[in-house]
Order: C-alpha cells, then sequence, then structure tokens
C-alpha cells in the first residue's frame, strides 16, 4: 500500500507530540487536545492497511491500549517510567505503525443502503434523549457525603426514565425491520446505543460519590502518583503495573489529572471496547441479529462500576475470549498473535486474570 506524503509528515509531527507534552508545555486543555490527535493518529496509523469500519476501529483502538501497557510495563522493569523513555517509546510509536509490513486492503464489501423506518429513528432519538435526562439527574444527585447506597439520593423519576431508555433501545429489535440495526449503515449507530446506555449504567457509582467509590482505587491512584513523579515504585511490585503505566503513560500525554484518568479507565474503556466485540463477535457466528445486540447488556456492570486492576483485566479477558470466539473456524497467525498479545496484556494487569487468559491462549493455539 503506498503512504501518500501528508500521511508521513502528519505521523512525524505526531512523533514530536509526546516530547512536547512531556517537556514543552503544562496547560491541561492543549496538553489534551495534542494527547486526542496523538492517539487518534496512532489509531488510524493502525487502520491504513484494513478497511476503517467501527468494529475495526475498535480493535485498532485495543492494540493500541495493548501496546502502551506492554510497552509501559517493559519499562517499568527496564529502566523505569521517566519523562525521556516515554519520550522515546512513545515517539518511535507513530513512526512504527507507519513502516509496519502492510496487506493490500482488501475489497470493502457494498453495504446496501437498506432504508431506515421511520419508527426506528424515532426510537433512537427518543433513546439518546433519554439517556442525557439521566446523565443530568445523576450529576444533580452527586453527593460529598458517605452513602451506603447511591440510590438514597437518586431521585425516583430516574428509574422511571432508565426504565423507559432501555425500552426506547430494545423495542426496535424486535420489529419487522430489526435486521436494519445489526447491519450496513445503521450498525455503528447501534453499537454506539449499546456503548452509551452500559457508560449510563456503569457510570451511577462515578457519578454519585464525588470523593470516590470504595476503598483501593484510592490506594491505586497514590501508587500511580508516586509513578508519575519518580517514574518507578518502591519496592519494586511484581502487580498491577499493566494499569499504573497506561494510566502514567495518559497522564503525561494530556496533563489530565491521574485520578480523574483513574476514575473514568474502567467504566469507559468497558462501555466503549466491550459491547462492540462482543456484537461483531457474535454477529460473526448468528445470522439471527438479536443475540449480537441483546449479548452486550448481559455484561456483569460491577466490573465496570470502577477502576482497579482486577476489572480492568477482566475487560481484556472478555475481548480475549470473544475474540478468539470470532475467529474460531480458522485462525490465522496474525490473528494468533491477537490473542497472545491480549492474554500477555492482561497478565500484566493482574495475574488472577491473565493466568486464566495464558491458559485459554494456550489451549486455543493447541487445539
Amino acid at each position: 500500500m503506498t503512504l501518500s506524503n501528508p500521511t508521513i509528515y502528519l505521523t512525524f509531527i505526531a512523533a514530536l507530540i509526546p516530547t512536547v507534552s512531556l517537556f514543552g508545555i503544562e496547560s491541561t486543555h492543549i496538553g489534551l487536545i495534542l494527547g486526542s490527535l496523538y492517539l487518534f493518529w496512532c489509531v488510524r496509523l493502525l487502520l491504513l492497511s484494513k478497511n476503517p469500519s467501527y468494529p475495526n476501529s475498535v480493535k485498532a483502538t485495543i492494540l493500541l491500549l495493548g501496546i502502551l501497557i506492554s510497552g509501559g510495563y517493559a519499562l517499568f522493569y527496564a529502566i523505569g517510567l521517566t519523562k525521556p523513555a516515554l519520550a522515546v517509546f512513545l515517539g518511535l510509536l507513530p513512526i512504527l505503525f507507519l513502516l509496519k509490513k502492510r496487506t493490500p486492503r482488501g475489497k470493502e464489501k457494498k453495504q446496501i443502503k437498506t432504508p431506515t423506518s421511520g419508527l426506528n429513528l424515532l426510537f433512537t432519538l427518543a433513546h439518546l434523549a433519554l439517556v442525557i435526562v439521566c446523565f443530568v439527574l445523576l450529576f444533580q444527585s452527586g453527593t460529598l457525603e458517605a452513602l451506603r447506597s447511591p440510590w438514597e439520593v437518586v431521585p425516583k423519576e430516574f428509574f422511571i426514565i432508565y426504565f423507559l431508555t432501555t425500552v426506547a433501545l430494545v423495542v426496535p429489535l424486535f420489529n419487522k425491520n430489526k435486521k436494519v440495526l445489526v447491519t450496513g449503515y445503521w450498525l455503528p449507530v447501534t453499537m454506539f446505543q449499546i456503548s452509551l446506555h452500559t457508560l449510563l449504567t456503569s457510570s451511577v457509582a462515578l457519578i454519585i460519590y464525588g470523593v470516590g467509590f470504595g476503598f483501593d482505587p484510592f490506594i491505586h491512584q497514590a501508587t500511580e502518583n508516586i509513578l508519575i513523579e519518580t517514574g518507578t515504585i518502591s519496592p519494586t511490585p511484581f502487580l498491577y503495573i499493566g494499569q499504573y503505566s497506561l494510566v502514567t503513560i495518559l497522564h503525561h500525554l494530556t496533563h489530565t489529572p491521574h485520578t480523574l484518568i483513574d476514575k473514568l479507565l474502567v467504566p469507559v474503556l468497558g462501555s466503549l471496547l466491550l459491547p462492540p466485540i462482543i456484537m461483531h463477535s457474535v454477529r460473526t457466528r448468528h445470522a439471527w441479529p438479536l443475540p449480537a445486540t441483546l449479548t452486550p447488556l448481559l455484561i456483569p456492570l460491577s466490573l465496570l462500576i470502577v477502576t482497579v486492576p482486577q476489572n480492568l483485566a477482566n475487560i481484556f479477558l472478555i475481548i480475549l475470549i470473544f475474540y478468539g470466539y470470532s475467529v474460531a473456524d480458522k485462525p490465522h497467525k496474525h490473528q494468533l498473535a491477537t490473542i497472545w498479545g491480549l492474554a500477555l496484556t492482561t497478565l500484566f494487569i493482574h495475574p488472577l486474570s491473565g493466568i486464566p487468559a495464558g491458559i485459554f491462549a494456550f489451549l486455543y493455539t493447541a487445539r
């Protein structure tokens, strides 16, 4: 695949962003813009030889996260997550992505523009509007007080509106035009709706508890703060470095407070990554559209309400299982490499999920 000059120029500009963020600026706003552009361009480079569909974009994002976690893990034990080390590591990534061997892009399957009924569009708009109302009610109910349960301060209207939100999401799947919602041009909309609904459900504790939910996150955030300031942790731990390195890298790239990154990490990544991966996996194995769309709603939301290494590792373990399921017939070498990469990434975050992930990858390869 021939690379255009603008792609090459933009890649070298992206390679300079980490150095600028680490040594040249202190503004959160500028850092967030530059860091977001850097991450977007890295995902874009990973998609150069693939059809830029919604599922492929999600897979490229997962691949980038895995590389950041694994690279950060290796750096931590080799020389530490110091600013110079991160500047070199992050600066090289776009260039390596640009130079990686590319296979010719296959012909895109022609997607037929199946007309979407007005009823489906109405339910979609209603779902988005009701989600916004639910978020507003949650933010209005946020408190700094100690609570036994977040439901003590959430108004009763929230439950009614949440029920209507779920109805607006599910009901269109049972009408005669349901196939439109999980195929062709409307598929990204359906995936986004499922992700948004999952984010709403998993964000209740995050929004209600202003100080934070649970005790463990405070310990992890304190450790991440030491790693950000010194580049190392003493005594050297053998657990959780995958999460710590990812939070450290995102903090240095965007200058966003590490506590905010930590709080958002699991709810946001779980909501944005799991539903599309699960939907895409089930769609490859089942022609009936309902399983593909409803399966993500069965995710145990207790895994997504708070950021701790175990929950982050569980996200990658679920991704590994469903990705393996989607390519189970005749996996190619690069797909097996992806399975092992996901298993190692999971292990670098938490061994209680990483060991089963490694066993899964071994049995998958040996079958």
